[in-house]
């Protein structure tokens, strides 16, 4: 490694598709209106305007790399380099020279910035839109069932309690219960002798000890844990009903702007154009007039529906 460390090799669960992705570098002005947990920006130049765009889209941490021969000259080079003030006249005299025109290059400018009100009008729709609730409805009825089926394998000490104290208390109680039972039929059967009822008598006398010990041990189990699972189901009940007045906040406000999902449709599909017209020119080919025909914009804000399922894609 660069920094002297030996070699470092990664193996198995360490690279597998929940660990790594691939990671792509977009410019400062491709990444306005964007919100990441982390930032990685290279420095090399633009002003305080874009400094303060690239350091500003990460909400746990911004990391800036900057080419210098210790950490005090990338310090200074930041404090000046970040002073400066350059505003639009960066992008216009920095655009690279493959044939534009200065029309051209001003063009570019302006589609930029009608890009990124665009962007700005449909990041405060879609922030004006009350949160989807319904990953968390499905996440909170599938706990609601583990709770409910929980809660009868309690009463059986059977299922998700079968390697549990319980279970063997309710076993111990069932074998008491089966001998109490026997032994009754059998000293009311008349057909014993009285040297065979006093033994069956002992025995009721023993099992029914048993059945009270074995009785008391399964209330003493099961009573916490029915407690625990009721109040856990109660919780859970609660966060449904709330989630779901949120849905019904959410439907509500959807009535109430019928247009939002369309006005979104054609911000997406202006933003689209735009990017194309920004980056036509320099490829010397044809802008395409509309939208395409895939409209990857509709699959990000689906018009909502008045099912439980209902929402749009943030």
């Amino acid at each position: 490694m660069d920094d002297g460390d030996a070699l470092r090799v990664l193996r198995g669960d360490e690279i597998g598709i929940d660990r790594l992705a691939h990671g792509y570098a977009v410019t400062v002005h491709r990444s306005q209106g964007a919100t990441v947990e982390r930032a990685h920006a290279l420095e090399d130049g633009g002003g305080r305007e874009l400094a303060y765009v690239k350091m500003s889209r990460a909400t746990d941490r911004s990391a800036v790399y900057v080419v210098a021969d210790s950490a005090d000259q990338a310090a200074e080079d930041l404090r000046r380099e970040w002073k400066v003030e350059r505003r639009l006249t960066w992008v216009i005299d920095r655009s690279p020279a493959t044939g534009h025109s200065a029309a051209a290059r001003r063009w570019d400018v302006d589609a930029a910035l009608r890009r990124g009100e665009l962007l700005a009008e449909r990041h405060a729709i879609l922030a004006a839109i009350p949160a989807d609730p319904t990953t968390a409805i499905r996440a909170a009825d599938r706990e609601l069932d583990r709770l409910r089926r929980r809660r009868a394998d309690l009463e059986t000490g059977r299922g998700s309690y079968a390697n549990h104290p319980l279970n063997r208390a309710v076993i111990a109680h069932d074998e008491a219960t089966r001998n109490v039972t026997r032994l009754q039929g059998n000293l009311t059967s008349g057909r014993l002798t009285r040297r065979e009822r006093r033994e069956k008598e002992t025995q009721l006398v023993h099992w029914r000890a048993l059945l009270l010990a074995s009785a008391r041990t399964v209330d003493d189990i099961r009573t916490p844990e029915a407690k625990r699972i009721d109040d856990a189901v109660a919780k859970i009940t609660s966060r449904i009903a709330s989630l779901v007045e949120q849905q019904d906040q959410r439907s509500a406000w959807f009535t109430i702007h019928p247009g939002a999902a369309h006005r979104l449709d054609q911000l997406g599909a202006r933003v689209q154009v735009l990017d194309a017209t920004i980056e036509a020119p320099a490829r010397g080919t044809q802008m395409q007039q509309g939208p395409t025909r895939d409209r990857p914009w509709m699959r990000e804000v689906p018009v909502p529906s008045r099912s439980l399922d209902i929402g749009i894609g943030l």
